[in-house]
Order: structure tokens, then C-alpha cells, then sequence
């Protein structure tokens, strides 16, 4: 049937290396793209003519989505991301994916230093 094979070795130990669970890196991903969309949703453009409202670029750092928004307000509009069902959307996605990567290296530092400070003894 099913042969286990098992290693009872006493010989020297093997250091094992912290391997990130793929769990861990999707939630980390999940969560850095839902800040990423979540900047989009907070960005303000400023509109200063008719032809700007046909290209509006929202995204931080860097602009991913553009928006053509159907208005007529008094110009100069500030806007912000509008329903993309009323608006069409034009989603870039080097800079979306740019985007993550510095989002994801911050998070990555903030989390790390957060780490760091947990893990010194205190000095009381």
C-alpha cells in the first residue's frame, strides 16, 4: 500500500528558514491592494477646462485610473472618482502594479520596524 519513509537521523540539525505562508502574502497583497483602491477612491483632481473633464487621472501615488466624466460644472471643478457604471473607466496597470510595489515596500517598513520594536527588551 503506502510506504512512509521517515528520518530518524541524530545527525547534525538543520536550521530551517522562515518561509512566508502563502496565506500571509495574499492577505498582505489583499490588503495592500485595498489601500491602493481605497487612495483612488480619496484622490481629487482639479479641472481648470471642458476638454480635462474627458481625461481625469485619479490614483496615489501614481495616477492608474482614468475617468471620462460626462459634466458640466462651473469651471474651475474640483472632482473626484465618480461611478465608472456613468463614467468610463480606463485602468492602467503598470501604475496600479507600480502603485502596490511602493505601497507593499512601506507597509513592508512599517511592519518590519513595528517588529523590531516589539522584540527589544525593555529597559526599565
Amino acid at each position: 500500500m503506502c510506504n512512509m519513509i521517515t528520518n530518524s537521523d541524530a545527525g547534525p540539525a538543520v536550521e530551517r528558514r522562515h518561509r512566508p505562508r502563502l496565506g500571509a502574502v495574499a492577505v498582505f497583497g489583499g490588503l495592500t491592494f485595498l489601500i491602493v483602491v481605497l487612495l483612488t477612491l480619496l484622490d481629487r483632481a482639479q479641472v481648470q477646462t471642458q476638454q480635462e473633464l474627458e481625461h481625469v487621472a485619479f490614483g496615489m501615488p501614481l495616477n492608474w485610473v482614468t475617468q471620462t466624466q460626462s459634466l458640466d460644472p462651473p469651471l474651475p471643478y474640483s472632482t473626484e472618482f465618480l461611478s465608472p457604471w456613468e463614467n468610463p473607466s480606463h485602468i492602467d496597470l503598470l501604475p496600479l502594479a507600480l502603485n502596490m510595489i511602493i505601497l507593499g515596500l512601506v507597509l513592508a517598513g512599517i511592519w518590519s520596524a513595528v517588529a523590531s520594536m516589539r522584540s527589544r527588551p525593555s529597559t526599565t
